[in-house]
């Protein structure tokens, strides 16, 4: 009885260190660079779990602003939006985080939209910190694939508008795709047949 129970233990004790070494998988260490938080001051930065999706406030010191946030060696710098951005949690995420001086207001930045895009705004001569409004012109029977600016992918939720703020120049792009259940097919005619559509 006692060799049983012994075991017994010994197997509970194997379980508990199993699990604790499950825990230490969901929560990655991330050290966040000077100027970034969590927006949420009620989670723990060291019991974020693996694959959720966390907001991150930016506070940029006086006189300074956003020149690049890399994440695990990518630019995300295009998706910050009011100082805000948010982060996949995964393993070994690297974040780094680099201000620059604002500028004098002597520079002046275009936006470039690709084929499929609009805007009522101005796009040329534009001050830092300009708002631009952009629409998606989605084609009939097609949805939006990927908006993308300056390369970077960016989730529209479903909407068919963006308002970029301008922080350097931008080349914004749109690709489409035939709606899911809506396929269009291609008829080839055979020798000698025609049709009237």
């Amino acid at each position: 009885m006692k060799k049983i129970s012994f075991f017994l233990l010994i197997f509970f004790l194997a379980g508990l260190l199993f699990l604790g070494g499950c825990d230490d998988e969901k929560t990655p260490q991330i050290e966040l660079p000077e100027g970034m938080r969590l927006a949420d001051s009620s989670l723990d930065l060291d019991k974020l779990e693996l694959g959720t999706e966390v907001e991150f406030i930016i506070t940029p010191g006086p006189g300074k602003m956003v020149d690049q946030l890399l994440v695990n060696g990518v630019d995300k710098t295009a998706t910050i939006i009011d100082n805000k951005v948010k982060i996949k949690i995964v393993e070994g995420l690297t974040i780094s985080l680099t201000f620059r001086n604002k500028s004098s207001g002597s520079e002046s930045y275009t936006v470039t939209l690709g084929s499929g895009l609009s805007s009522t705004d101005q796009l040329t001569g534009l001050s830092e910190n300009s708002k631009v409004n952009i629409t998606i012109n989605v084609p009939e029977g097609q949805e939006v694939d990927q908006f993308r600016i300056d390369g970077f992918l960016i989730d529209l939720k479903g909407a068919l508008t963006y308002q970029l703020l301008v922080t350097k120049n931008h080349n914004v792009t749109v690709t489409f795709k035939d709606v899911a259940g809506n396929p269009k097919y291609t008829v080839t005619l055979g020798a000698g047949l025609s049709s009237t559509d």
